[in-house]
């Protein structure tokens, strides 16, 4: 096997990245991220909190298991989802480096 080059790497990390921003792209999965964010939960309680139909809640979590954002787990019968801790922290470190690569670097229009 060829060893990957930083390169390949790097365009590796920032498709993940877009795909977990991608899998956030609606104010419904926004939402989701966050109560899940606290605790794991099973769709059709999703739904109900959400207010929303639960074929909808399904496909938007489909969504978010596709692009590693959400993780699936069983207990018996029961299938809970929950954010995933990896998924989450790539998206702060992303979000957070590029905040600290600004910092000093205003372009003078006001928009700080």
């Amino acid at each position: 096997m060829i060893p990957k080059t930083i390169e390949q790497m790097q365009n590796e990390r920032y498709t993940q990245i877009a795909r977990l921003f991608g899998a956030l792209n609606q104010p419904e999965r926004l939402k989701i991220a966050e109560i899940l964010s606290s605790r794991p939960m099973k769709d059709n309680i999703l739904a109900s909190h959400l207010s929303l139909p639960l074929p909808q809640v399904q496909g938007h979590l489909q969504q978010m298991v596709q692009a590693g954002l959400v993780c699936v787990h069983t207990h018996g019968a029961d299938t809970f989802y929950r954010m995933d801790a990896q998924a989450l922290g790539l998206l702060r470190q992303s979000v957070l480096q590029w905040a600290q690569s600004m910092q000093g670097n205003h372009c003078g229009c006001g928009c700080h």
